[in-house]
């Protein structure tokens, strides 16, 4: 009894923990600069440092060597390609993409938003400041109402300027996007029975 207590504990405190929210921020000012923050764990996504580069590079000049040493091993989708032919190949392309899409929706339109966005633009010739800025107004507006209809937004400031005197296009981004853990793991693992099912159908 004593035992089943215990993994009862066990079991609730990790789904606590689950439930706390995971925190992704992006920043945007000529560089971009990505954290994610969970508890008191925080991991930089970007930029990398010159080490981790260096890293990177070298392990794939060794992964594409490698893959010239044994002719390529083949794609999922190739393999399906191969066995069972083209339209097969593409069904499972299908059937992955749509379960891909549906899991980050549901992500996404479960997660909270808060984000500022500025945008500054500016010509020699007035005229063409003018009609470059309607077209960037346009173009974020709608990306605005794209991102309103996806995230529960908290918080949002959007600036466009434009610049008449100087020629320039400055762009800052500044967002924080709450994710339950729960829910990118509930739909990691629905992602992954899709892509399991669309591999091994008949």
């Amino acid at each position: 009894m004593k035992a089943l207590i215990i993994v009862l504990s066990i079991l609730l405190f990790i789904f606590i923990l689950l439930l706390l929210p995971l925190k992704l921020k992006i920043i945007y000012n000529g560089e971009p600069y990505v954290t994610v923050k969970w508890l008191f764990l925080k991991f930089k996504v970007l930029p990398g440092t010159v080490k981790e580069k260096n890293k990177k590079e070298a392990k794939n000049k060794n992964k594409k060597a490698d893959n010239t040493k044994n002719n390529k091993k083949e794609n999922v989708l190739e393999k399906i390609k191969k066995e069972k032919g083209t339209i097969e190949a593409l069904a499972f392309l299908k059937d992955v993409t749509v379960s891909a899409l549906k899991g980050l929706f549901n992500i996404f339109k479960n997660s909270k938003l808060k984000y500022s966005f500025t945008a500054t633009y500016g010509e020699k010739d007035p005229a063409k400041t003018g009609i470059v800025y309607g077209i960037i107004n346009a173009a974020v507006y709608s990306a605005v109402a794209l991102v309103n209809n996806t995230f529960v937004v908290k918080k949002q400031n959007v600036n466009i300027n434009s610049d008449f005197d100087n020629e320039c296009f400055k762009c800052e981004i500044n967002a924080e996007i709450l994710f339950k853990p729960l829910t990118v793991l509930k739909n990691a693992i629905l992602i992954l029975i899709a892509f399991l099912k669309a591999k091994n159908r008949k």
